[in-house]
């Protein structure tokens, strides 16, 4: 009887994609300071897109207790826990066709950083043999290092959909749960539409249209400058501190600071980012 029930969803499916509706998948999302917001992968028989919908405004938050309260704070006094959000109205989106994925990040108080990647072979996927539900559907576990990020995803045969959050593509199932190691972000799956009136991916495809994209090698080479950056101006500061207290920058003095500090927000990590980071001595 469930493998009458699975054929029967499979045909539905691919018969659903045929005439070029076009599915929904909401997620909850949770970024790395714990805010949470809706999130929406759309998928048709051709292509899909992954829209992160942050209502937050530009500026500067800190967390309010309670979890995922949030209060501008501007000029007032702020704690350590503050953060700054990069926003705008489009916030975060992706798209994916065949093996080319396009990202959109809010970026410098306004503008936009939009960049593609091109697959050059099929993703590398490492299936393990681990199972739990989520929901009504079976998941399968399987994990994949990408872009300097490690992911843990669960993915179920029942929903027949290769294409995925974040430009996680070439499973063999719908992603219905993804963790990345260092906690950039988790996203849980909540509910699906087969076949939606939502506008979104349309104005995605048409938002893109005519739009000047960099390429992934150029997206490295300026997010890896402005990482070494951040990075440089710190230590220039320390410097500054040390003289200006009469400490003898000769000496050891230890300030424990991960490499998460400077690229913790961003999602596709420049290559050797690791060790352009550490060859720069505090």
């Amino acid at each position: 009887m469930k493998k009458n029930l699975l054929l029967f969803f499979l045909f539905f499916y691919s018969q659903h994609l045929s005439a070029q509706k076009i599915s929904k998948i909401t997620y909850l999302y949770q970024d790395d300071v714990g805010f949470q917001c809706p999130s929406y992968l759309f998928v048709s028989a051709s292509d899909a897109s992954f829209r992160i919908h942050d209502p937050r405004p530009n500026g500067l938050f800190q967390p309010e207790s309670g979890g995922n309260d949030f209060v501008e704070k501007g000029s007032a006094e702020l704690n350590n826990q503050a953060y700054y959000v990069d926003n705008d109205s489009i916030s975060t989106f992706f798209y994916s066709k065949q093996n080319k994925s396009i990202a959109r990040f809010p970026f410098d108080d306004g503008k936009e950083l939009l960049y593609e990647q091109v697959e050059r072979q099929a993703s590398s996927w490492q299936l393990i043999n681990e199972s739990k539900k989520i929901q009504n559907y079976l998941c399968k576990k399987a994990q994949i290092q990408k872009n300097g990020r490690k992911f843990i995803v669960w993915y179920t045969l029942q929903i027949p959909i290769s294409y995925g959050p974040l430009k996680l593509n070439g499973l063999p199932g719908l992603i219905l749960e993804i963790e990345e190691a260092e906690k950039y972000c988790k996203i849980v799956f909540q509910s699906m539409e087969l076949d939606t009136k939502d506008l979104t991916h349309l104005s995605i495809r048409k938002y893109l249209e005519n739009k000047q994209i960099q390429s992934f090698e150029e997206y490295e080479k300026m997010m890896l400058k402005r990482i070494i950056g951040k990075k440089v101006g710190m230590v220039n500061e320390i410097s500054k501190f040390k003289a200006d207290q009469g400490i003898d920058s000769s000496g050891e003095m230890k300030f424990m600071i991960s490499n998460n500090e400077f690229y913790g927000a961003i999602l596709d990590l420049p290559r050797n980012v690791a060790s352009a980071l550490d060859s720069i001595k505090l």
